[in-house]
């Protein structure tokens, strides 16, 4: 199984497999550079030859790239835009020289005008970064809690601008979906109540395939059900809890899916040794969870 946490690459992509060795992980998230802006800065392929190397030893065999908050495809700046699908251009190369997975993002929002109006440009952006993006690395869509419009609350909505991409004649397989626990239960989905994660599953399964579902964000919530806020909490710490937690990744549709904590440890410095035992734990108890 393949689990773990979003680590920083301060001082070098290569320096989050160290962080992720120290962690405990066996799957590892990372940005591709700075998430302060939306300006990409090429890695050196010294760097990248150094990265390959730890890896090989290590016991980390996952990495997915996770995309900065700042895209945001249904941008009225047509410059900003372009921006925007220039950077996951680069990502994904970046992640195809890693060996990653792909790139997992928030496709971005509406700002209020509606999704329909603002999905066939999305879905243009999408058809640009595919078409421009090397092959066997995903294009990850990350569902939403929904909140200030981001686009992404309903599977339903992915898959709409899936079929958008694949319109426009681009190759609609190369996307995917990510499924963020606590943006799920922001946007609606009682994960507490087993009846509420079968609904959940079916509507992956139902609009996209559970083939599509490439990773699984892990967080607990510090808010309630419904109320489209984006609020993560450490495992066992939230409005979710650790039981519900365990019962929904060890789902057995959801079995095999990387795990990635999103949580904010101690003083909001991101995921602890402890957070990633947790999750280990969480999935040793699977047949305590599923009762």
């Amino acid at each position: 199984m393949w689990y773990g946490a979003h680590v920083s690459i301060a001082g070098g992509i290569d320096q989050g497999i160290r962080r992720g060795e120290d962690l405990g992980c066996t799957a590892i998230q990372t940005f591709g550079g700075s998430p302060r802006t939306i300006n990409f800065t090429p890695i050196a392929p010294t760097v990248v030859a150094h990265y390959q190397q730890l890896k090989t030893k290590s016991r980390i065999k996952v990495h997915i790239l996770h995309g900065v908050y700042l895209i945001n495809l249904a941008s009225e700046k047509a410059e900003y835009l372009q921006a925007c699908v220039a950077n996951l251009i680069c990502y994904q190369k970046l992640a195809y020289d890693l060996g990653a997975l792909g790139t997992v993002f928030h496709v971005g929002s509406h700002k209020g005008l509606g999704f329909e109006a603002v999905a066939d440009q999305v879905g243009a952006a999408l058809t640009q970064v595919i078409k421009a993006s090397p092959p066997d690395v995903d294009l990850i869509l990350e569902n939403t809690a929904g909140q200030n419009g981001a686009i992404g609350a309903a599977y339903s909505e992915l898959a709409s601008l899936r079929d958008r991409v694949e319109r426009q004649g681009a190759a609609g397989h190369r996307l995917a979906i990510g499924l963020d626990t606590q943006h799920a239960f922001g946007a609606g989905y009682d994960l507490r109540k087993m009846a509420e994660v079968e609904r959940l599953v079916n509507d992956i399964d139902q609009t996209w395939g559970l083939e599509a579902l490439k990773v699984i964000h892990v967080n607990d919530s510090q808010v309630g059900c419904g109320t489209k806020k984006d609020r993560h909490a450490n495992l066992g710490q939230g409005e979710i809890g650790l039981a519900s937690l365990g019962q929904t990744i060890n789902h057995p549709k959801l079995q095999s899916k990387p795990l990635i904590l999103e949580v904010p440890g101690d003083d909001h410095s991101g995921p602890r040794r402890e957070d990633v035992a947790n999750l280990k734990q969480l999935l040793s108890n699977k047949d305590e969870n599923m009762e």
